[in-house]
């Protein structure tokens, strides 16, 4: 009987080992993802104000006047070239303290993190009309079908979708078809009625520099670029803090890397998340989006050393470089004191 190799003896139980801790590891910062919307967000920090009647008041989601070019802030990893970036934000949610920040008032294309805003319209609405739940089945219909960039629901493999479905698809995979199907459910047949809803959450949030024109964000009339739907940098934290303090489910669905829809269907679509980054440590979430007029856009989410990161660019001239940026400026944010 042949022995084994004595490298082989020695090597073998370290290979296990390294398996076993890398593996463990794993399932620990899975188990920690999914503890963060029950800890981390309601960390954050209030901000008081003061009424007229002397009596103070807690208001969690004030909404902050970002100072562009935030300077200040030391970090034991390099500042990034942000050159390319035509509008941004870096913002550390438990202190309330921008970190870096361009353009932050500025109401630039946004392309699709427009879809967060229609999600957030949707699950107020449902939590302020209880005839509606996130398990209604909507009847796939042909007009959403032919929305432009999408396949989703062609390939969906049932003529009914839920509502969590759609939101799940425009979420992960940016759907296209999926938002615009969520805007003639809830128009009643018209999205034009969705919009209003949504322009008009927006207004109640305190969104002074966004308007929107559909609930997907892709051109809305390529001659009229001003058209499309537009948000500043400091509007969509405040839209993004707001959604995952309120329903933490959001962001349970944004760091998924991929999705099986309808769930527990032997001929479920399976759908990839276009978020790349997730596959850093920390990351989980949360949104991406492209359009010629936006530029490769994303909002970021990502939690270190207990905590909590947004980060948001637009109008970079490609994907990979919104992504190198992205990630460099992760790694300064959470490198500053």
């Amino acid at each position: 009987m042949n022995k084994i190799p004595k490298p082989i003896l020695i090597t073998l139980p370290i290979l296990i080992l390294a398996l076993a801790i890398y593996f463990s590891g794993q399932y620990l910062q899975k188990k920690a993802d999914t503890q963060f919307s029950k800890t981390e967000v309601k960390k954050v920090v209030p901000v008081k104000v003061v009424a007229t009647s002397k009596k103070i008041e807690v208001d969690h989601f004030k909404r902050f006047d970002i100072e562009d070019n935030h300077k200040g802030e030391k970090s034991a990893y390099r500042f990034p070239s942000t050159r390319n970036v035509r509008a941004g934000l870096v913002f550390e949610m438990n202190q309330g303290k921008t970190l870096w920040s361009t353009n932050a008032n500025k109401s630039v294309p946004v392309a699709s993190l427009t879809k967060c805003l229609t999600v957030l319209t949707v699950l107020n609405h449902i939590k302020k009309n209880p005839e509606y739940s996130l398990l209604d089945q909507v009847l796939i219909s042909k007009s959403s079908m032919k929305t432009s960039s999408s396949s989703f629901l062609r390939k969906y493999p049932k003529d009914t979708i839920s509502i969590e479905e759609l939101l799940i698809s425009a979420m992960v995979k940016s759907a296209n078809d999926s938002c615009q199907l969520i805007a003639e459910h809830f128009g009643k047949g018209d999205p034009k009625v969705f919009i209003a809803m949504m322009n008009k959450q927006a207004q109640e949030l305190g969104m002074t520099q966004t308007r929107m024109s559909n609930a997907h964000g892709l051109p809305f009339n390529r001659e009229k670029p001003e058209l499309d739907n537009h948000s500043s940098m400091s509007d969509l934290l405040h839209l993004v803090r707001k959604s995952i303090n309120d329903y933490p489910i959001i962001l349970k669905w944004t760091s998924k890397r991929e999705a099986l829809l309808p769930v527990n269907s032997h001929k479920a679509t399976k759908i990839g998340n276009t978020n790349p980054l997730l596959a850093v440590k920390g990351v989980n979430g949360y949104k991406t989006g492209f359009t010629i007029n936006a530029g490769w856009c994303q909002i970021l989410t990502t939690r270190s050393n207990g905590k909590f990161y947004f980060l948001v660019i637009t109008g970079c001239p490609n994907k990979n470089t919104r992504d190198v940026t992205m990630r460099a400026l992760m790694n300064w944010a959470v490198r500053v004191p």
